[in-house]
């Protein structure tokens, strides 16, 4: 199951993300770059692009967060329930 995030303009900046920043957003799809497949991951103010791994695709049009490392991303799924206040 893969999807094309480019068949539909993008209206948010692109933003890279560091090491050690988080990524956090709606996984809306897939492109493909020389460099490889990427997931794209959408919040109000901007996208990211992050390597794309098959575990994604069951949580495509969710909310999903993880932080950028060296290798990679560390993805957290886990899920949430009721209201919360993050400090």
């Amino acid at each position: 199951m893969s999807t094309s995030a480019n068949n539909r303009p993008k209206h948010a900046a692109f933003r890279l993300k560091n090491e050690g920043e988080r990524v956090s957003g709606v996984f809306t799809g897939t492109t493909n770059l020389v460099s490889g497949k990427y997931a794209v991951i959408e919040n109000a103010y901007e996208f990211t692009l992050v390597p794309w791994r098959p575990v994604m695709d069951d949580r495509l049009g969710r909310q999903i967060s993880g932080i950028v490392r060296d290798a990679g991303i560390s993805w957290d799924f886990t899920r949430t329930r009721g209201i919360g206040i993050g400090m």
